[in-house]
């Protein structure tokens, strides 16, 4: 379990956003999670605060951005 456990926190806590944890969520539900629920909390917490990271900030960094010259 424990390689289940790092394959699901390397190839999906690079997702930010809240509809992608909602189906992560919806996906393992009801499913025998035993082993590597910790790790899909991590998960959890990692893609929702990602998500909420980027609504909150992504206009100001692409200001930033563009009045710098980058965009």
């Amino acid at each position: 379990m424990v390689v289940l456990e790092r394959f699901l926190r390397m190839g999906l806590i690079k997702f930010a956003s809240l509809e992608v944890a909602d189906e992560i969520k919806g996906f393992f539900a009801g499913k025998d999670c035993r082993g590597f629920d910790r790790g899909l909390g991590v998960v959890d917490d990692t893609v929702r605060g990602q998500a909420l990271y980027r609504m909150r900030d992504e206009a100001v960094v692409r200001g930033w951005l563009g009045a710098n010259g980058y965009l």
